[in-house]
C-alpha cells in the first residue's frame, strides 16, 4: 500500500513539470485566429469622471460596450453595443445596438440589407435601462441637460399630424405662411425618410413623441428641439416645430405647403433659423428664415431678392447653418440659383457623348470629372450679422474658403483666394493663395498676403493673424490695424521648418501651439521645444520649455484636453517623445513662463488618446508596444493612482510573440541610419533565420507601436512574421533630390548587409517586402542587386516616364507634382532632366533581374495607375523572368475587402515560405489560375 502511495507521488511530482511545460508551449500565429484579436475603440468619459466607457471590438464578428465606474470598479457590458455619449451631467449614457454579425450575414445572403436595424440603449445610472428598436439617429446636449431626442423608424404610414400628438403641449405661433400657390408634383421625400421623433427625460421618464419627422436640432444647453415634420400624399407640406425643455412646451413656428429643410437651434436655444421653399418641383428656391423666440418674431433673412448676393445667386440648401456662441451672427450658404434642365428631345442612340479637355482649364478633366457631383451642390458662406440686421455674401466662386473663429464668435474672418494659382497645383502639389481680412460687421474685404503659401489664422481677439512662410521658413504676426508684418523666428539659432525634410519642395513648420490668453503670447514649436513670442516683438522670445527638449532630444508638444476655450491659460500638459530611445510620456507645465516642465511619466511605451474628464482631474489614456496590447488606463491628472481598465486581448500570453530593438549601422555614404529588427520568440543568435526586409521612409520612431494580428491590406505584420520564424528588418531611409532609387540602396543595402553580419540571418534566404512607395524601392532594388531570394512590390511606380503624366484616379489629379515636388523627388520636370526619369524607372534595368517578384496592382488604385504594375509585368514575362501579378478587382490602394485581405496574407506568406523555408510551390505560383476557374479554384494546395 505504502509502494503504491510513495509510486503515485511520483509519477505525479514526474509529470508535474511535463504538464507545465506542456501548459507553457506558445503556438505560432496563423490567419485562423484573425477574428479573435480585438480593438478598444469608442473611448469616452463622463464629464464627473466616475464613468468611462470603451469599446471592444472584434475585427469580424461582435463586440461589446464596457462601462465603468471608476469608483466602485463595477462594470456593465452591452453586446453589439457601441457609439457611447454620456449625458451633460453624468446621469445617464446613450448608445446603440446593432444587429448580431451572423444575422446580419443572413440577411445580406437573402439580399435584405434594409432590414439591418440597430437599437437604441438609455441606461440610467440608478440601474434603469430602456431600449428602442429601429432607432435612426439620436442627439445629446453638449451641457447642462439631462433631455436627448432621438429618430425612430415611423410604423405607420398614414399621414398622422393632423393627429394630435398625446403628450405634445400645443401653442401655434403665427407665423408667415407662403402665398405662392404651385401644382403638386412628385415629392424627392417618401415615407421613408420621416421617422418617429421621441424627446425625452430618462432622469424622470418623461417622454413627448412626434410623428413624420425629417431632421431635428438641439441647442447646445439641452433646453430647444426644433424639427421639422412633413406630411401629404405627395409629402409636399412641412411644418417647422419646436420642443422648450425647460417649459416642457411645445410649439408650430411655420405650417404650410412646400418643404422645409435643416432646422437649427443656436446655442443658447434662444431662437432657430431653417430653410423654406414653397416650390414643389425638382428645383427648389429656398428662403432662409430666423425665428426669436424672446422677441417671438419670424422673419424671412434672405433669398432670391436679396440685393447683397451677387447677381442670380440664392440660398442654397446644400449650405450649413451655423449660429455663432454669442447667437449674434447666423452663417449659412449661396449659391448660383439652379436652372432647369432643357426638356429631353433626342434618343439616347442620337447623343454624342465626350469631354472637352483645354489647356486653359484651371484643373484637368479627370479631376472636374470626380468632384462634378460636389460641385453641383457646392455652398459660399454668408453671413446674416443679427446685432447689425445686415447681410454679407462672404464667399463666392473665386474666394471660395473662408476661415472664421472659435465657434463662429469675433468680428472678422479671413478669406482665401485660390482660383489664379489652381492650374500650378498639378506640377507644385499645393497651390499659392490670396488672403484678405472680411471685416463681419461691414462686408469689407482687405488684402493681407498676396501670391503666398502661407496657412494662417487670426488670433483669439483678432488683433493678429499669425502665419508661417515656407520661403523664408520664418513665422511671422501681423498687426490688422496696421497691417505690418513682424518676424517672430528670425535670427534664432535654431530651425523652425521641418529638418527632416527631402523632398523637393520647400520644407513646412513643425506646428503652430496656440494663444495665450488676451493674445498676450503667441507659441510655435522647433524640433524639440515650445518657444513663447510677444505679437508685437516688444518684448524677447522665452523658450517656453527651457531649451530641455533640444538638450535631451525630446520633442515636446501641447496636449489639448479644453474645447471650451480658444486660448491656453494655465497649467499645459505636454506629450514628450524621445527622438533617441523612443521613450514616450508625458510632462506638465505650470505657467508663468519662470517654471520649468516637470516629469509625469517616461517609458517605453506610446501613449495615446489622452482624454480627460471636463469637471474633474480623472485621466483616460492608453499605453502599449510591440509587445503590450494599448489598453486603456485611468489616472489623476499628475499620472498617479494609475490603473488598467481593459484587457482586450488576454489570449496573446499564448503566442509565440518576439521582440524589437533598435539598430543602427554606417550606409555606404557614410550617413549614421536607425532601423527597427524583430526577432522570434526563444530566439538562439546561433541559429540562421530568414530575414524580411520591409521599408517605406522612416520608421525607427515606430519602436513602441504593437501591431494586432490581422489579414495584410497591403504590408507584412512584423508580429505575425516573427511568431512564424522571420527576422524582420525596418530600416530607415534619407533621401536627395534626383536620386531616389540609390538612396533607397544606400540604406536598405547597406542595413541589410549590417544585419548579416550580426551572425544570425540566412544571407541566401532574405527577401524585399514594400507598398506603393515601398513597393517602388522594391522594383528598383532587384534591378541593382541579387541580394534577395524573393521580393513583393505592392502598387510599384516602374516607368516614372509615363507614371508623370499618369493620373491619381481617386482625386483625379495628375501625378506630375509627384515627380517635381512631392515623394518621387525628381525635383525637376520630364524634359529638364529626363535622363533621372529614366535611371529611377526600374522598367528600363528588367533584363538585369534575377530575383523571383510578386506584384500586387489593384485595379482600382486611386493613387498608383495599375498598368504600372503591368509594364513591369509584361516586361518580366518577356524577358521570360519569374514573375507573378495579383490584381484584386475592383479594390483600393490598399486594399479595403476583408476576403481580399485574407487572400493576399495567405498567397504573400506562401510566396515568402517557399523562397525563404523552402516550402513546396503553392498551385497559383505553379500554374496560374486561368480565366475560366476564376472564383471556382483559389490554387493555395501545395505542389511537390
Amino acid at each position: 500500500m505504502k509502494k503504491h502511495f510513495l509510486g503515485a507521488l511520483l509519477a505525479t511530482i514526474i509529470c508535474i513539470p511535463m504538464y507545465l511545460s506542456a501548459q507553457q508551449v506558445k503556438k505560432s500565429l496563423h490567419p485562423s485566429v484573425y477574428d479573435g484579436w480585438k480593438n478598444i475603440e469608442g473611448v469616452a468619459i463622463s464629464n464627473d469622471g466616475r464613468y468611462a466607457g470603451f469599446e471592444v471590438n472584434t475585427q469580424q464578428g461582435d463586440g461589446r460596450l464596457t462601462v465603468v465606474d471608476l469608483q466602485t470598479n463595477k462594470r456593465d457590458s452591452i453586446q453589439r453595443a457601441g457609439s457611447i455619449q454620456f449625458s451633460p451631467n453624468s446621469t445617464f449614457y446613450a448608445a446603440k445596438v446593432k444587429m448580431s454579425y451572423a444575422d446580419q450575414r443572413k440577411k445580406k445572403l437573402a439580399k435584405k440589407e434594409k432590414e439591418i436595424k440597430d437599437t437604441l440603449l438609455i441606461h440610467v445610472m440608478n440601474g434603469v435601462d430602456k431600449k428602442y428598436a429601429k432607432y435612426k439617429s439620436f442627439k445629446l446636449a453638449d451641457k447642462e441637460s439631462d433631455w436627448m431626442a432621438f429618430l425612430l423608424e415611423q410604423e405607420s404610414k398614414k399621414d398622422s399630424l393632423n393627429k394630435k400628438d398625446a403628450t405634445a403641449k400645443n401653442d401655434t405661433i403665427k407665423a408667415k405662411k407662403s402665398a405662392v400657390k404651385t401644382p403638386k408634383r412628385k415629392s424627392e421625400i417618401t415615407k421613408t425618410d420621416l421617422g418617429e421623433l421621441v424627446i425625452i427625460n430618462p432622469v424622470t421618464g418623461k417622454e413627448y413623441r412626434y410623428k413624420d419627422v425629417k431632421d431635428f436640432d438641439i441647442s447646445n444647453n439641452g433646453r430647444l428641439f426644433t424639427f421639422i415634420r412633413a406630411w401629404g400624399d405627395s409629402i409636399d407640406s412641412t411644418e417647422v416645430a419646436s420642443f422648450d425643455a425647460m417649459k416642457e412646451k411645445f410649439s408650430t413656428i411655420f405650417k404650410g405647403q412646400g418643404y422645409a429643410l435643416k432646422s437649427t437651434a443656436d446655442w443658447k436655444g434662444d431662437q432657430i433659423a431653417y430653410l423654406a421653399s414653397p416650390d414643389t418641383g425638382k428645383i427648389k428656391n429656398y428662403s432662409l428664415y430666423n425665428y426669436n423666440f424672446k422677441a417671438n418674431k419670424l422673419q424671412i433673412i434672405a433669398d432670391a431678392s436679396t440685393p447683397s448676393f451677387n447677381k442670380g445667386w440664392s440660398v442654397s440648401e446644400n449650405g450649413a447653418i451655423n449660429f455663432s456662441e454669442d447667437g449674434n451672427k447666423l452663417f449659412f450658404g449661396v449659391a448660383p440659383i439652379q436652372k432647369p434642365e432643357p426638356k429631353d428631345t433626342l434618343t439616347d442612340d442620337e447623343k454624342a457623348r465626350y469631354d472637352v479637355w483645354s489647356w486653359t482649364d484651371d484643373e484637368l478633366m479627370t479631376q472636374q470629372l470626380k468632384t462634378m457631383a460636389k460641385d453641383k451642390k457646392k455652398s459660399y458662406s454668408a453671413l446674416f450679422n443679427i446685432a447689425k440686421n445686415k447681410i454679407f455674401q462672404l464667399a463666392d466662386e473665386n474666394m471660395e474658403n473662408i476661415q472664421t473663429m472659435f465657434r463662429y464668435n469675433g468680428d472678422y474672418a479671413l478669406g482665401f483666394v485660390s482660383k489664379p494659382y489652381i492650374k500650378e497645383r498639378a506640377w507644385k502639389g499645393s497651390s499659392l493663395r490670396d488672403i484678405f481680412l472680411i471685416n463681419l460687421n461691414t462686408g469689407d474685404k482687405k488684402l493681407l498676403l498676396k501670391k503666398t503659401e502661407a496657412n494662417a489664422s487670426l488670433s483669439t481677439t483678432a488683433k493678429y493673424m499669425v502665419y508661417y512662410q515656407e520661403i523664408d521658413s520664418c513665422w511671422y504676426t501681423m498687426n490688422l490695424q496696421s497691417l505690418q508684418p513682424l518676424a517672430l523666428t528670425k535670427g534664432l539659432k535654431v530651425n523652425f521648418y521641418n529638418e527632416e525634410h527631402d523632398t523637393p519642395d520647400k520644407p513646412s513648420a513643425y506646428g503652430f501651439c496656440g494663444w495665450t490668453q488676451d493674445d498676450k503670447q503667441v507659441l510655435v514649436y522647433d524640433h524639440y521645444d515650445i518657444w513663447s513670442f510677444d505679437p508685437t516683438m516688444k518684448k524677447q522670445p522665452e523658450l517656453l520649455t527651457k531649451g530641455i527638449g533640444r538638450e535631451q532630444k525630446i520633442t515636446f508638444r501641447y496636449v489639448s484636453l479644453n474645447n471650451e476655450k480658444p486660448y491656453i491659460n494655465g497649467s499645459m500638459l505636454l506629450s514628450a517623445f524621445n527622438t533617441v530611445n523612443k521613450q514616450s510620456g508625458y510632462y506638465r507645465l505650470d505657467q508663468p513662463i519662470a517654471a520649468i516642465p516637470s516629469l509625469l511619466v517616461m517609458d517605453n511605451y506610446k501613449f495615446i488618446g489622452e482624454r480627460k474628464a471636463k469637471n474633474s482631474d480623472t485621466f483616460l489614456w492608453q499605453k502599449g508596444n510591440f509587445k503590450t496590447y494599448p489598453d486603456l488606463y485611468t489616472s489623476t491628472g499628475d499620472f498617479s493612482n494609475t490603473k488598467r481598465i481593459s484587457d482586450a486581448n488576454p489570449q496573446q500570453k499564448d503566442y509565440l510573440w518576439g521582440s524589437v530593438e533598435l539598430v543602427s549601422w554606417t550606409a555606404f555614404d557614410g550617413q549614421q541610419l536607425q532601423g527597427l529588427l524583430y526577432k522570434p520568440d526563444n530566439f538562439d543568435v546561433t541559429k540562421k533565420y530568414p530575414m524580411l526586409v520591409y521599408f517605406y521612409e522612416r520608421n525607427s520612431d515606430n519602436l513602441n507601436t504593437h501591431y494586432t494580428p490581422r489579414p495584410s491590406r497591403s504590408i507584412i505584420n512584423p508580429a505575425f512574421c516573427v511568431s512564424n520564424g522571420y527576422v524582420v528588418f525596418i530600416p530607415d531611409i534619407t533621401y536627395k533630390t534626383g536620386f531616389p532609387g540609390k538612396c533607397a540602396y544606400n540604406a536598405i543595402i547597406s542595413g541589410t548587409l549590417a544585419m548579416v553580419d550580426k551572425g544570425f540571418i540566412d544571407r541566401n534566404h532574405m527577401a524585399l517586402q514594400g507598398q506603393s512607395w515601398g513597393g517602388y524601392q522594391t522594383g528598383y532594388l532587384v534591378t541593382q542587386t541579387n541580394l534577395y531570394a524573393a521580393a513583393f512590390a505592392g502598387a510599384p511606380v516602374s516607368n516614372m516616364t509615363s507614371a508623370y503624366g499618369g493620373i491619381r484616379w481617386e482625386s483625379g489629379m495628375p501625378r506630375t507634382f509627384q515627380y517635381e515636388t512631392g515623394q518621387s523627388r525628381i525635383g525637376a520636370s520630364l524634359w529638364e532632366k529626363p535622363q533621372l526619369y529614366i535611371e529611377n524607372s526600374p522598367l528600363f534595368y528588367a533584363d538585369r533581374i534575377e530575383t523571383p517578384l510578386l506584384i500586387m496592382s489593384n485595379d482600382n488604385d486611386g493613387a498608383v495607375p495599375w498598368y504600372q504594375g503591368i509594364e513591369y509585368f509584361n516586361a518580366l514575362r518577356r524577358l521570360n523572368k519569374p514573375a507573378w501579378l495579383l490584381c484584386y478587382n475592383g479594390d483600393e490602394h490598399n486594399l479595403v475587402r476583408r476576403a481580399n485581405m485574407k487572400d493576399l496574407d495567405i498567397r504573400m506568406m506562401q510566396f515568402f515560405d517557399h523562397f525563404l523555408k523552402g516550402a513546396p510551390m503553392p498551385s497559383w505560383m505553379k500554374n496560374g489560375i486561368p480565366a475560366v476557374d476564376k472564383g471556382l479554384k483559389n490554387g493555395y494546395e501545395l505542389t511537390e
